[in-house]
């Protein structure tokens, strides 16, 4: 059963875009952190086989939280936190603002990178949302109205970035979490087409979807060692979807019981007693006591 969780919604689409006189304007771009100009390459710690066990040391929350874009941070008690991100980016010309925040992403800026892909996925959605006819069939007349208008202003907005070939064909997510970003680390194995391509693309290269897989477990665990609720929660849906990792159901209890413990609530509490369910009282004892090890890492005060 899919179960839902706190998530950083990220629609994923490819485009084939036009460029114009922004390319002279930008070219050549070289970013701090990243090994190339025009794609990010990825060169994440590999993820530790074995029990799920946290990387790194613990840092300082003072220091967690410089990483992480003061809006969105939400501190659950002295050492843990989850993300909430209300606002992709706001309001007005999209390349005004990723224009704002170029400069910061070549001096190694993690937050201002982060920012730029959030801004050119979401002019990306915004093509998607343009042309998807399901969205208006469960819409009244007044509701599809409104969201007509919404999707007119959002490509708008919009278009100036979405004709910039080179600013859109970079890889930003990656380079943001090559650079230490925590929002990109955890967004990272959601959004497989920013670092992977197309479905053809992943054909012609399934080592890249490897790595990817291992990469995106190697994030979460670093993350999850800094106190992320949210990083908690998406290493218990990975070990019991098996999608980037292998299925582990003890490991996923493990997971779920730390992010209950860090954050109880009876949505919480009851995907743990519906995982307890397949479990044999050896599995949950094992899962118990390694849930304990794994709040201990990183988030005992």
């Amino acid at each position: 059963m899919q179960r839902i969780r706190n998530a950083l919604p990220v629609v994923l689409m490819s485009l084939v875009l036009l460029g114009g006189a922004w390319l002279i304007k930008r070219a050549p771009m070289k970013m701090q952190g990243s090994s190339a100009t025009a794609t990010a390459t990825t060169q994440a710690p590999t993820a530790v086989p074995g029990p799920p066990q946290l990387r790194g040391e613990r840092i300082p929350v003072e220091q967690v939280k410089a990483q992480i874009d003061a809006d969105v941070f939400n501190a659950v008690g002295p050492r843990a936190y989850y993300i909430s991100r209300m606002q992709i980016r706001p309001p007005g010309d999209a390349l005004e603002y990723v224009d704002q925040l170029l400069a910061l992403s070549g001096k190694g800026d993690a937050t201002a990178t982060f920012g730029i892909h959030l801004a050119v996925m979401d002019c990306k959605n915004s093509i998607r949302g343009s042309s998807d006819p399901q969205a208006a069939s469960f819409a009244n007349a007044s509701q599809h109205m409104s969201m007509l208008a919404a999707a007119e202003r959002k490509l708008g907005e919009c278009a100036a970035l979405l004709l910039d070939k080179q600013l859109m064909s970079i890889d930003w997510i990656t380079l943001a979490a090559e650079q230490g970003s925590i929002e990109a680390k955890l967004a990272y194995g959601m959004d497989a087409e920013a670092v992977l391509g197309s479905p053809g693309e992943r054909l012609a290269n399934p080592g890249k979807a490897v790595a990817w897989r291992e990469t995106t477990l190697a994030y979460l665990q670093e993350v999850a060692a800094t106190g992320s609720l949210d990083a908690m929660a998406r290493l218990s849906n990975a070990y019991e979807q098996g999608v980037i990792v292998e299925k582990n159901p003890e490991f996923a209890y493990a997971y779920a019981l730390v992010s209950n413990r860090i954050m109880p609530d009876p949505n919480r509490e009851h995907l743990v007693r519906s995982m307890e369910e397949g479990l044999s009282m050896k599995q949950q004892e094992s899962a118990a006591a390694l849930s304990h090890q794994i709040y201990q890492s990183c988030c005992q005060p």
